[in-house]
């Protein structure tokens, strides 16, 4: 399955509207009818908005690794992994939004 397919199928499962899911993310509803057939790429900032307003773990639009595929592993896996799990622990959507705002304002500076 896809990253659109995902993403569809957050959506579809929440019960949300392309329309709703649109203005959650501040996008048009035929830039969402894109992304979700895979027409439009859905860059990293873009999922990670679309995750906050499905209420749905990053890690859930990514394909499991193929079985006997090598682990990859970097100086950072921990700290990746340690940040999206205390992200996910994070009930209140406001709160939610301001850490990506934040982790995009240090990204931006830092590149």
């Amino acid at each position: 399955m896809s990253i659109a397919d995902r993403v569809r199928s957050a959506r579809r499962a929440r019960r949300i509207s392309i329309a709703e899911l649109a203005g959650r993310i501040g996008v048009s509803s035929n830039q969402i009818s894109k992304y979700e057939s895979g027409h439009n790429s859905i860059s990293a900032g873009l999922l990670w908005s679309i995750a906050s307003a499905l209420q749905t773990p990053i890690e859930y639009f990514f394909p499991e690794p193929e079985r006997g595929a090598p682990a990859v592993e970097t100086e950072t896996g921990d700290a990746r992994a340690q940040l999206v799990a205390a992200f996910d622990r994070i009930a209140d959507p406001a709160l939610r939004d301001h850490l990506v705002a934040l982790a995009l304002a240090l990204a931006d500076r830092n590149g």
